[in-house]
């Protein structure tokens, strides 16, 4: 009954090592390695080149941070929304680059990604994304277009199907 209160004898050294290796196997499953702090130094670069005007190094660096987003994403396992999410975070300094390099309507695109990727899309997305529209040259064509395209991407998420439709309603546009 008070066996708890008993001193228990001391492992053998044979029994420290079987449990010092069994340590080691468990916390080697813990030791990932980081994608998030090289990712967030790359945004940092990508941000100064951006405001410097160097746009082709800014958009390199964004390349990159997208890269070490799918690794860390990979490495822990995420869904697939969260996946999307996160490679989505980096759309609205790839829309700003494009926009200032004057390509607005690939500057849409990047914000219907990001605003198609939340679950549910925040004021300052939807303010964002009615200022990229405005700016390119699917302006004319009414914010209701603009939602269906986001249904359909967010029924299933793809971004060449973004860019599509909106080279598809550009060129209805001209018709």
């Amino acid at each position: 009954m008070f066996g708890l209160f008993k001193r228990s004898r001391k492992p053998t050294s044979t029994e420290k090592d079987e449990s010092t290796e069994l340590l080691d196997e468990l916390l080697a499953g813990f030791a990932l390695e980081d994608y998030l702090g090289p990712a967030a130094e790359r945004r940092h670069q990508a941000l100064a080149a951006k405001k410097s005007a160097e746009f082709d190094l800014a958009w390199t660096a964004l390349q990159e941070v997208k890269d070490l987003y799918l690794k860390h994403a990979l490495q822990c396992k995420f869904t697939a929304a969260q996946t999307l999410a996160l490679d989505a975070s980096v759309s609205p300094e790839m829309a700003d680059i494009l926009r200032l390099e004057g390509k607005h309507d690939d500057a849409l695109v990047h914000i219907l990604y990001w605003v198609g990727s939340a679950v549910e899309p925040t004021e300052t997305q939807r303010a964002k994304l009615r200022a990229y529209h405005r700016r390119s040259s699917l302006a004319p064509l009414p914010p209701s277009e603009l939602e269906e395209l986001l249904d359909r991407f967010r029924l299933k998420p793809d971004f060449r199907m973004l860019r599509d439709a909106v080279t598809g309603l550009r060129s209805k546009r001209d018709a």
